[in-house]
C-alpha cells in the first residue's frame, strides 16, 4: 500500500519492484565474479553482462541491458575487471 511519503512503506515498495527477483551481491567483485561465472557456464543469454550498485538496496546486481544502467561496469567471460562501459582517458 502506497501512502505518499511514508519512507518505510515506500522503501519496501521500491525494493520489491526494483530488487525483488534480482540476485544481490554484497560487493562489486562478488557481482563481477558471479556474472563471469554465468557467462562461462553458458547460463547468460549474451557474452557480456554489466554490474551496477543498486540505489535502493546498495547491493550489486547484474543486467544484460547496458543502456538502462548508465555507469554499469562491463563483465565478459575472459575479463571480469575491464570496464568497457566508460570512455578511455586520452
Amino acid at each position: 500500500m502506497r501512502t505518499g511519503f511514508d519512507g518505510v512503506e515506500r522503501g519496501a515498495e521500491l525494493r520489491g519492484r526494483m530488487c525483488g527477483r534480482k540476485a544481490r551481491c554484497p560487493e562489486e567483485y562478488v557481482a563481477r565474479a558471479r556474472a563471469a561465472q554465468l557467462i562461462e557456464q553458458g547460463r547468460a543469454d549474451r557474452p557480456q553482462l554489466w554490474v551496477y550498485q543498486c540505489p535502493i538496496c546498495r547491493g550489486w546486481h547484474m543486467t544484460g541491458a547496458r543502456y538502462l544502467n548508465r555507469g554499469a561496469l562491463s563483465v565478459t567471460a575472459g575479463d571480469m575487471f575491464t570496464d568497457t562501459s566508460r570512455p578511455k582517458a586520452a
